[in-house]
């Protein structure tokens, strides 16, 4: 649910002694032994401390519960124009941009911010659709079609364990005050180096913490297929989600956790979307196949810093009729208003002939018109994937970059 933002008064005195002092969130949250989310709920009033945390807090800055408007009743608000802030990290933006504004650029704004590295964009040109994604492509399988297991993630051991610099810890921490009620945080992997050797991928990886943000965590994007070929196509949530609320997304798309996914019976992000199917669709592990699943390559995600994004697809052993049922019963249905299908004659074999191309194409393009205007950016990059892996053994000549 939704929290209603009217009802809630953000305790700016509690924020502004912790900034006068130059401490950053996860500063003041190891001072006093608590979680710097709870720092960020206490200061936007979301909650309350505890009385414990409560009275660590008038010992550390020396003052009482009402001068740090501890207290509901006695809350006041401070102009920070009217006090003297020493903010954590200068940083020279437009100050008529929001921090949210960063999640919400489009892909001209995108384009123009990082156009140095345009020629690594995913483009598609087919029958009157034209994309330029601004994600740049850092490996791409759908010529050399390796199969997941291609893919071997190792944890780093120089940096076992991620912390976010100070210097841009509370720039971070500034972005995600909006849209941290779309979130809890947890564990991810976050990668520090990718080598390619002799047709494996290897990934070496540290343990991060999901709301650190800007940490250079892996997501993972799959495009998931019914045993009887139909594609999933979940419609996100409006209310519940941080981007692209009410777009169609991949069928499975989510964060890795390092404490979820680095230990299971698949290491790393293969794991990941196994597990977000477990979680957002109501799967089993039983309901995958390993030999029916497919890489389709790299990302690094330019909304959000050039964080890596791996992209996959898969064909499930249950039917859509027996998918209906389980995702009745998912743990986190919530992210997504509905699920929506599109049959297809043979999703994930490319075609050999002309004959099978054209009916592949078909389809595609069907899909393509059916939700235009909808696609969010994932699903924009894991369908121009997908279409570059099935024609890759033949010549494409409407230019799909």
């Amino acid at each position: 649910m939704e929290k209603n933002k009217n009802q809630q008064k953000s305790n700016t005195l509690l924020r502004y002694e912790r900034e006068k002092r130059g401490w950053s969130q996860n500063k003041l949250g190891e001072l006093i032994g608590a979680d710097p989310t709870m720092i960020s709920r206490w200061e936007r009033g979301s909650r309350n401390p505890e009385r414990i945390y409560q009275e660590k807090l008038c010992n550390i800055f020396n003052k009482d519960a009402e001068e740090l408007g501890l207290l509901e009743s006695h809350r006041k608000t401070v102009s920070y124009i009217d006090q003297e802030v020493y903010p954590i990290v200068q940083v020279e933006e437009d100050v008529s941009l929001a921090p949210t504004r960063f999640l919400n650029m489009g892909p001209e704004e995108l384009t123009k911010r990082y156009i140095n590295e345009k020629e690594h964009f995913l483009e598609l040109k087919i029958n009157g659709i034209e994309w330029t994604i601004p994600e740049v492509v850092i490996f791409d399988n759908s010529r050399l079609h390796l199969p997941p297991t291609a893919i071997t993630v190792q944890v780093d051991t120089l940096h076992p364990e991620y912390t976010i610099p100070p210097k841009i810890a509370g720039r971070a921490q500034d972005i995600l005050e909006e849209i941290e009620h779309y979130f809890y945080d947890s564990t991810t992997i976050r990668l520090n180096e990718m080598q390619f050797n002799d047709h494996r991928i290897t990934l070496t990886v540290s343990k991060a913490h999901y709301l650190q943000f800007l940490c250079n965590h892996i997501g993972v994007g799959t495009l998931v297929f019914t045993l009887d070929n139909y594609l999933v196509i979940p419609v996100r949530s409006r209310e519940n989600i941080a981007t692209w609320q009410q777009r169609i997304g991949p069928s499975i798309a989510g964060a890795t956790s390092f404490d979820d996914d680095m230990w299971s019976f698949k290491a790393g992000p293969v794991a990941s979307w196994i597990r977000e199917g477990r979680e957002e669709l109501g799967l089993e592990n039983s309901d995958f196949i390993d030999e029916n699943d497919i890489f389709f390559g790299i990302t690094r995600d330019l909304l959000r810093g050039g964080k890596p994004e791996l992209y996959f697809a898969t064909q499930l052993n249950i039917t859509k009729a027996r998918l209906e049922q389980k995702f009745r019963k998912a743990r986190d249905k919530w992210e997504n208003i509905e699920l929506q299908w599109l049959e297809f004659t043979n999703p994930l074999i490319p075609p050999t002939n002309e004959e099978e191309r054209a009916t592949f194409l078909q389809e595609f393009i069907y899909l393509l018109h059916k939700y235009q205007g909808l696609h969010s950016r994932p699903t924009q990059i894991g369908f121009t994937f997908w279409l570059k892996y099935m024609l890759s053994q033949q010549d494409v000549k409407e230019g799909i970059g």
